[in-house]
């Protein structure tokens, strides 16, 4: 739930004040409010004023393959909420827990396939002493295996 407060500048850098606004309960705020010390933490640093951090954390069962799964689909869902999509500036988002391990490894993934697609391409070019034989190697690969898997099935 998108929350905007307006205050003073000299207010930005009173910690407990902060710590003591009310966050809305409910779709309205007819539940009343909590203390935003309660749903966020806050810190002050040099460079702002003051840093607010909120999380949202979600349990997930299963194994860990499972769990990366269901991680993967609850982060897309939240990237396609209307206030993702016009953060305001200054507003960054950084995944913790397992949204954090997926990203570290597709990104880890994609580099072990990347390095291990360039050092095959290296020992090609010079087993066949030219750079163009070992491309069209390369790029057959993927539809050999696809044509295999079609037949086998």
């Amino acid at each position: 739930m998108p929350i905007r407060v307006q205050l003073e500048d000299a207010a930005r850098g009173d910690l407990p004040l902060l710590e003591q606004l009310r966050v809305p309960l409910g779709q309205h705020g007819e539940k009343g409010g909590v203390p935003l010390s309660v749903v966020a933490d806050i810190s002050s640093t040099r460079a702002r004023p003051a840093s607010i951090a909120t999380t949202a954390n979600a349990s997930h069962r299963g194994g860990r393959p499972r769990r990366l799964r269901r991680a993967r689909d609850a982060t897309k869902k939240i990237y396609d909420l209307p206030v993702m999509k016009s953060l305001p500036k200054g507003v960054k988002v950084s995944p913790s827990g397992d949204a954090e391990s997926l990203n570290e490894l597709s990104a880890g993934f994609a580099t072990a396939i990347t390095s291990g697609l360039m050092m095959v391409y290296a020992v090609l070019v010079l087993l066949f002493g030219t750079f163009l034989q070992p491309i069209t190697i390369l790029f057959s690969l993927p539809l050999s295996i696809a044509a295999r898997s079609r037949r086998c099935s």
